[in-house]
């Protein structure tokens, strides 16, 4: 989407702005799934879901950085 930020075209900024709406609700509405399925789930599997996905993340944060180097 930040490619597209770059261009001067009308279609293409309504395409854009389109785009960050999307994510901006599909963010919302995973929060508000989580908030639910959080009252069932024992927090010491929250802390381990936590966990695996930090380091999942970071992981993905490192191939980025060599992919980028290359």
């Amino acid at each position: 989407m930040f490619l597209l930020s770059d261009t001067k075209s009308i279609g293409t900024t309504f395409a854009l702005a389109g785009g960050f709406a999307a994510v901006i609700a599909l963010d919302l509405a995973a929060i508000a799934v989580l908030g639910i399925a959080m009252r069932w789930v024992k927090m010491t599997y929250a802390w381990v879901l936590v966990r695996v996905l930090g380091v999942l993340l970071a992981a993905l944060g490192v191939d980025q950085i060599i992919e980028g180097l290359i």
